[in-house]
């Protein structure tokens, strides 16, 4: 049995509103980057100006001292940035931070979704903070820029390295010339490699002064033009005429940049280099085949992860990884993790939403909250005990102190009558002093290591008390979901009956899924897990009838309705519907509906207020999944199919989502690569390996075995 168009119109595109209604012909206010697209060469340069001009939005400076010793060329990979700033535009996201990266220690940056973790990121990994040392290498994670989609993928990786790529041409083009014996040639061929080296320094000048602002464009810019003039003189040297002297002299100074780069070959070690380019690909999914295949046969999700694995490579002082596992499986997220684990000597700072990750790879936590960031020793786990504790013993402090308060001022109102009634100055006098220090003196009585709180060594600088008082943190503002319920179905048949079915795309291609069947009842909440291309949403299809299988039959309840949310859901409507607004395109799909209802719906999803008017492209991915997933509660369904909805979501969303699930009353099916939101959630879990489902009775738990005997960690 299929089914009913009541069923059918709980899924996200079987009623999608058409992309060419008025309000699509708007034109866009702003526009976004397509990063998983092939773009031709002009496409690229309108990009990279979108890149540079967001970047200049970016202010980013520090405390730097008289004496400059923070910015001085040294070999010191620590990073200790006092007062550090950052505005985007007039918005501010840190005041007076400090911000501590220490060489091998691998940070998880957390904090909620818009309040500036990506922003953070680029000023470092672009150097865009005034006060950064720059002999410290960083590299954000980002798109594949600027290569030759025809090369092959590991070339391409090889390739990232452009020191050793450097000096391979140039020892090969030196070896040549030198091994020729012609002199003329000789001289042609070191003027030519001094002339590309300065032309190299021109372009990654450029990219410099492009990304800053103000002053420091202004600096950099100056430097661009030094270098500029540099490179036209060289260009001038390439077709001047040399005397026999000064051609002698240019063929030592040939010979001796030959040998200088025979021993810097010697130190790179190519075949090495091939090893582990080929080895953190194989780790990431590439089969031998796709490594050697050209870039431009990968889809956008590999593409990224072929854009981590260039990081992986380069191993720099400071890798910055922003939600690093959202286009990786299972398997490769294990192998991620392991592999993270052995750079003892590179800094890590990673945000993800992924806790499981985090608890795996970090041993510290950046919390990014009210415009400063906080440090916490431990993973993500012990990070959340240690602040709740920390709350905690902070609530009693303040509750200690207010009680004492109380007494003080009840003592200090029973002293004032008497001395009023009595007429004494003297103890009027008595009580005003009390009162100042009432107001003075109440605060803290040990200080942050439990010591006694003494003046002159805890309140270094001005303040307006005496003493400190107890602040607790101001809450997140933790959005509220509020899923329906289900109507009672009138007979208690299985929600769903996958029976012996099969399935693939074309009679001449292999099997995707074979002889599989699968039993949910009301209420049952089961995850399905499993590496790529094994057939994971192929599955999600079928079961959601936009796909039909070869073999077998699949029977939903007659009354039962679905809702689905498939893995792409984000981007097909911020491709398809970004002019539409939130009220407008839930308004499409449910034309019968009134405008309250649906922003009621909206409402109990946390998209509430003028959000319902914004267009699609302004909203967030988080804000995305919100309305996805209010569409699908519109008609109350019985049973829900989630395929990936964690990717766009902070930590906090992710347990709220968690929260709601495990409470509805319905029928779930996950497939997730998120370990910690299936094992939280599924009553029962499967993973899907070589066309079939398999049980897995240790649950979540049981699949990291599996995946860990296989990878040979």
């Amino acid at each position: 049995m299929t089914l009913s168009s009541e069923s059918k119109n709980t899924l996200l595109t079987s009623k999608s509103p058409s992309p060419t209604s008025k309000k699509s012909k708007l034109k866009s206010k702003g526009k976004r980057r397509t990063r998983n697209k092939t773009k031709s060469s002009e496409d690229d340069k309108e990009d990279n100006s979108e890149e540079y001009d967001s970047l200049k939005n970016i202010n980013a400076f520090s405390q730097v001292s008289r004496y400059h010793t923070e910015t001085i060329d040294s070999y010191a990979k620590d990073i200790d940035l006092k007062d550090l700033n950052i505005f985007v535009g007039e918005r501010e996201l840190l005041s007076n931070a400090n911000l501590k990266l220490y060489q091998g220690v691998h940070y998880g940056l957390i904090g909620q979704n818009g309040i500036g973790k990506s922003t953070l990121l680029k000023a470092i990994g672009y150097k865009l903070i005034i006060g950064f040392p720059d002999q410290v290498q960083t590299h954000y994670v980002e798109q594949l820029e600027n290569v030759n989609l025809d090369k092959p993928v590991i070339d391409i990786i090889l390739e990232s390295d452009k020191k050793a790529e450097r000096i391979k041409r140039e020892h090969k083009l030196l070896q040549a010339a030198v091994e020729g014996s012609d002199t003329k040639e000789i001289i042609k061929t070191l003027l030519q490699i001094k002339y590309d080296r300065l032309c190299n320094a021109l372009e990654e000048q450029e990219k410099i002064f492009k990304r800053r602002s103000r002053e420091r464009a202004k600096e950099a810019r100056a430097k661009y033009f030094v270098i500029e003039e540099q490179v036209n003189e060289a260009k001038n040297n390439m077709t001047k005429k040399y005397s026999h002297d000064e051609e002698q002299e240019l063929v030592l100074e040939a010979t001796e940049m030959l040998n200088d780069l025979y021993i810097e070959l010697d130190m790179i070690d190519a075949d090495a280099l091939y090893a582990k380019a080929s080895k953190i690909l194989s780790g990431l999914g590439f089969s031998e085949e796709w490594q050697k295949g050209p870039m431009k046969n990968l889809s956008g999700g590999w593409r990224i992860r072929a854009s981590l694995a260039q990081a992986l490579f380069l191993e720099p002082f400071i890798l910055l990884l922003d939600e690093p596992t959202n286009h990786l499986d299972f398997p490769a997220i294990i192998w991620l993790e392991n592999y993270l684990k052995s750079l003892t000597e590179t800094t890590l700072v990673i945000v993800s939403h992924d806790r499981a990750f985090l608890n795996q790879v970090v041993n510290e936590i950046i919390v990014f909250k009210n415009k400063t960031l906080r440090y916490f020793s431990g993973n993500y786990d012990i990070y959340e005990q240690t602040y709740e504790e920390e709350q905690l013993h902070k609530q009693r402090q303040k509750e200690g102190i207010e009680k004492k308060k109380q007494l003080l001022e009840k003592n200090i109102q029973k002293n004032l009558q008497m001395a009023k009634k009595s007429g004494d100055d003297k103890r009027l006098a008595q009580v005003a002093s009390r009162k100042k220090k009432l107001v003075e003196r109440t605060g803290l009585e040990k200080n942050a290591y439990g010591h006694r709180f003494r003046l002159n060594r805890d309140m270094v600088g001005y303040f307006d008390s005496n003493r400190i008082d107890v602040e607790l943190d101001t809450a997140n503002i933790i959005p509220h979901w509020d899923i329906p319920e289900p109507s009672v179905l009138r007979n208690k048949d299985s929600i769903l009956k996958v029976q012996n079915i099969s399935f693939k795309y074309d009679k001449n291609l292999p099997w995707i899924l074979r002889d599989i069947s699968l039993n949910i009842d009301i209420g049952d909440k089961v995850g399905i897990m499993g590496s790529n291309g094994e057939g994971k949403s192929t599955f999600v299809s079928l079961i959601s009838g936009r796909l039909t299988p070869n073999e077998g039959t699949i029977l939903h309840h007659p009354q039962a309705k679905i809702g689905c949310f498939e893995q792409h859901d984000v981007e097909k409507l911020v491709n398809q519907y970004k002019n539409l607004t939130c009220i407008e395109y839930l308004s499409q799909l449910y034309p019968e509906a009134e405008n309250q209802e649906l922003y009621n719906l909206l409402g109990s999803f946390g998209v509430s207020g003028s959000l319902g008017q914004n267009p699609i492209y302004t909203l967030s991915g988080g804000q995305i999944v919100r309305l996805i997933m209010a569409s699908i509660f519109y008609n109350k369904p019985h049973f829900i199919i989630l395929d990936e909805p964690t990717n766009h979501l902070d930590t906090e969303t992710i347990e709220v989502m968690i929260k709601n699930l495990k409470e509805f009353k319905g029928s779930v099916i996950l497939v997730s690569h998120d370990q910690y939101f299936v094992d939280q959630i599924a009553q029962r879990v499967y993973y899907l390996r070589k066309q079939k489902f398999h049980k897995l009775e240790g649950g979540v738990k049981e699949y990291i075995k599996i995946v860990k005997k296989d990878l040979k960690i």
